[in-house]
C-alpha cells in the first residue's frame, strides 16, 4: 500500500494544498543550520510533552522503522533518521503547515513534506506489529471516528455500499441513519432482544470514542484540518495509531494537547444530508438479524 516512489505530480498538489507563501517560489539563499540533539538536550518530560512519545519509544520506533528511511536522499537534504522522526512527531504533536515543521529542522517545506510522507508511511508498516484489539461487546464491528477531510465521508459510505470491508458493520449514535452496514441504537426498543442490543451498542461505542479522544488530544493533526493528499492522509491516521498502542502497551499517560483544540468538530453536510433520506426495508434487516440472532440467546 505504501510504495517508495512518489510521483512529482503527487507532490506538487500535496505542496499546492498546503499553505504557500510567495516569496517562496524565488529561491532562498542557503543558510547553515546546526540541528539539535533533543534526546539528550531536553529532559523526559519536556522530551515526551513536545513529541508525544517518550525516549524509549522513540529509539524503539526508530531502529523499527530503519529499514524504511531514505538516509542519503539528496530529497531530504542529508537529515538524518532521528531528525526525520522528530520532524514528523512535531508535525503529528502541532497539526500545523509544513513550513512550520521544516523551519523546526531547519529544511524547506519541500523537504519536511518529503519527510513527513516518508515517515508516515513507514510507521504505518509497523501496523500489524502494534495493533492491539478492543474489547468489543458487538461482533463483527468496526468503530469509526470523524477526521476533517472534506470528501472522505462520501467516498468512505461508497466503499460500504459496494462491499469492501466485507461482512463487518459500522457503529454509529442516533445522529446517523442506519444502514445495511452501518448500525444504530434502537430508538423505541420494545423487547428484552433490542435492549440488550442498545446496552451492548452504547457500551462498546463508548470504549473506543474514550479511547479516540485520547488519540487525537495527543496527536491533535487528527483533530484539525488535514491538507494532504489522501494517500498521506491515510499515512498519518494510521502511523498515529500505530503510535497511540505503542503509548498503551508501554503505558504512557495520557497529557494535554499543546495546541488549542476545537470543543468539537464541524460536522460534514453530506452527513446531514444523508440523515434525511428515508430509510429503506434493506437498511434495517442486518440489524434485525443481529438483535434476534445473536441478543435473543444472551
Amino acid at each position: 500500500m505504501y510504495s517508495d516512489s512518489e510521483s512529482d505530480l503527487e507532490l506538487e498538489v500535496l505542496e499546492q494544498l498546503s499553505d504557500w507563501d510567495d516569496d517562496e517560489l524565488l529561491p532562498a539563499p542557503r543558510k547553515s543550520f546546526t540541528r539539535i540533539n533533543h534526546l539528550r538536550l531536553l529532559n523526559e518530560a519536556e522530551f515526551t510533552f513536545r513529541f508525544r512519545i517518550n525516549k524509549t519509544a522513540v529509539e524503539l520506533l526508530l531502529s523499527e522503522i530503519m529499514p524504511f528511511i531514505k538516509v542519503t536522499s539528496k530529497r531530504n537534504n542529508g537529515v538524518s533518521p532521528l531528525h526525520q522522526l522528530l520532524l514528523t512527531l512535531r508535525f503529528y504533536a502541532l497539526g500545523t503547515m509544513l513550513i512550520a515543521v521544516g523551519d523546526f529542522a531547519g529544511v524547506s517545506k519541500s523537504t519536511a513534506c518529503r519527510i513527513v510522507q516518508n515517515i508516515s508511511k513507514s510507521i504505518a508498516k509497523l501496523y500489524n506489529n502494534f495493533k492491539i484489539h478492543s474489547l468489543a461487546i458487538i461482533p463483527n464491528t468496526y468503530i469509526c471516528t470523524w477526521i476533517f477531510i472534506s470528501p472522505i465521508y462520501l467516498f468512505f459510505t461508497a466503499q460500504c455500499d459496494i462491499g469492501t470491508f466485507g461482512n463487518r458493520w459500522l457503529l454509529g449514535d442516533s445522529a446517523y441513519p442506519n444502514r445495511a452496514y452501518l448500525l444504530t441504537p434502537v430508538l423505541n426498543p420494545s423487547n428484552s432482544s433490542e435492549q440488550k442490543y442498545n446496552e451492548a451498542h452504547i457500551a462498546t461505542r463508548n470504549l473506543i470514542e474514550r479511547t479516540f479522544g485520547v488519540w487525537k488530544r495527543r496527536f491533535p493533526v487528527i483533530f484539525l484540518p488535514l491538507r494532504l493528499s489522501l494517500a498521506n492522509v491515510q499515512a498519518v491516521i494510521i502511523a498515529t495509531a500505530v503510535l497511540h498502542n505503542i503509548c498503551r502497551k508501554y503505558n504512557m499517560q495520557e497529557m494535554p494537547s499543546e495546541v488549542e483544540l476545537p470543543a468539537s468538530l464541524v460536522t460534514d453536510p453530506s452527513v446531514a444530508d444523508t440523515q434525511s433520506q428515508a430509510l429503506g426495508l434493506q437498511d434495517i434487516v442486518e440489524r434485525n438479524e443481529l438483535i434476534n440472532g445473536y441478543f435473543s440467546t444472551l
